[in-house]
């Protein structure tokens, strides 16, 4: 039987690219037997007054937050902005921009495709969203390109097309690190470093490659960075070992979350991502308490 004691700091929503309602994400940590949990949605709080208001019904803490996109190394990396105000007006307008920017890049994207061959609408990945006001992502692509028959699955659409690297992969507009920073510190919230075995830096594995790493972890940190993702829903053993010390040694807190996304990744659920991810209520409460310390934080 879970404890209550646990928490999960990273989810996703039908208001993203997740599958889920944010009353169902709820439930389903609720089920789960968590404490906690943080709706986390790409560049948007749509979900968070539907998913508070089912923690009120369910019984249980809903931490508002968002994943926002910053760049990296001619990408991009993900920062959550967690425990934040999301009336706040300057974390609004960075996720506002965030969720903008994906219009351009839809539509370049959509041409690509098209110059491929394959015939896919723009109408068509909005449908699939939910509606143009929405975030419409590159998972919505993916949705419509298995539907149509274009590809066998989702991992394959990323694979051949959506993804870095792939035939229809297109840049969009990230907001920098420091604007993300004070924009989340303003709406009295913390900011993580999300999944970052995903930056390329080849972690854990050699001693270059390590002190490359914690390096620049190091500098973000003393930019403002306040947590690492020490644990994940697809971590192994050594990943928690090694993410959960460089956090240590860099001054930072640890966070964790299962980055829930529903359907697209089935195998991932709600507070215990692929069966073995466990966060410790105590780590949310640490997060706080370093938000609320701040001078300038927010009740």
């Amino acid at each position: 039987m879970p404890s209550a004691k646990l928490c999960d700091l990273h989810t996703h929503s039908l208001a993203s690219d997740g599958t889920e309602t944010p009353s169902e994400v709820v439930r389903l940590a609720a089920r789960a037997g968590l404490a906690a949990v943080a709706l986390t949605d790409h560049d948007t709080f749509d979900g968070i007054d539907e998913a508070l208001d089912a923690g009120r019904r369910q019984g249980i803490r809903v931490v508002p937050g968002a994943e926002l996109s910053l760049p990296h190394d001619g990408g991009s990396f993900h920062m959550l902005a967690l425990g934040v105000d999301p009336r706040n007006a300057a974390i609004r307008a960075v996720a506002g921009r965030l969720k903008d920017a994906r219009g351009p890049r839809n539509r370049a994207m959509v041409a690509k495709l098209a110059a491929l061959g394959i015939d896919v609408t723009l109408e068509e990945i909005e449908e699939e969203a939910g509606g143009a006001d929405g975030v419409v992502a590159r998972p919505h692509m993916a949705r419509v390109l298995v539907r149509k028959g274009v590809v066998r699955n989702f991992q394959s659409a990323f694979d051949l097309y959506l993804g870095r690297g792939g035939a229809a992969y297109v840049e969009r507009e990230r907001v920098g690190f420091d604007d993300c920073v004070a924009a989340t510190r303003d709406a009295g919230g913390v900011t993580v470093l999300c999944h970052p075995f995903t930056l390329g830096f080849d972690v854990p594995g050699s001693a270059a490659s390590r002190q490359r790493f914690e390096s620049w972890l190091t500098q973000l940190a003393g930019r403002g960075l306040d947590a690492v993702e020490a644990r994940y829903g697809s971590y192994t053993a050594k990943q928690e070992r090694y993410f959960s010390a460089a956090a240590e040694r860099a001054g930072l807190l640890p966070s964790g979350g299962s980055d829930f996304h529903g359907t697209i990744k089935p195998s991932v659920k709600v507070g215990s991502g692929r069966g073995r991810m466990r966060v410790p209520l105590a780590w949310l409460e640490a997060l706080i308490e370093r938000a609320s310390s701040r001078p300038a934080a927010r009740p």
